[in-house]
């Protein structure tokens, strides 16, 4: 799951939000390929771990809330670009 994690993770531009554009479409579509591979999905440990790589702002944040929101069910869509 940490490879995973850090593939995504090198393909966002940091420097943005991940709440629109490339970064929400690359990291919803890495985040629900690790949501069919291992289910349910510790969002709190994640947020820690985007922390700890050194996202910024309220990424990791926003990261969390994703995971969580996968995990209860709800489909997130990325944008069209």
């Amino acid at each position: 799951m940490i490879e995973a994690l850090d593939n995504t993770g090198t393909q966002l531009n940091q420097s943005n939000s991940v709440d629109g554009g490339y970064e929400k479409r690359d990291l919803l579509n890495g985040l629900k390929n690790l949501k069919t591979e291992y289910g349910q999905l510790p969002a709190s440990r994640m947020a820690q771990w985007a922390m700890a790589r050194g996202w910024k702002r309220d990424n990791p944040m926003r990261l969390e809330q994703m995971v969580k929101d996968l995990n209860a069910g709800k489909q997130l869509r990325a944008p069209r670009i």
